[in-house]
């Protein structure tokens, strides 16, 4: 079996997260792909995993633009206080 660990993905359900606007610029700034993830980019791995072809077993496919090389934002960084 496999799994997707989905980076920071703006969806309907993540919105309220996004209630203080330098959220965004702050982690889109960490992100090495330069972009948040979609939704459409979860589907995608989905389609991966579950393509017959797929010879992977066991594995946890991070979908996150890369962010896990680097850090997370600061709370000043966020804020801008």
């Amino acid at each position: 079996m496999n799994s997707i660990a989905p980076g920071m993905t703006r969806t309907e359900m993540t919105d309220g997260m996004f209630g203080n606007p330098g959220l965004e610029p702050a982690v889109v700034k960490e992100i090495p792909l330069g972009r948040m993830g979609t939704s459409e980019d979860i589907a995608q791995a989905a389609l991966f995993l579950a393509d017959p072809d797929c010879f992977m077993t066991g594995e946890r496919l991070s979908v996150t633009g890369g962010a896990e090389l680097l850090r997370v934002p600061t709370l000043k960084e966020i804020t801008g206080q």
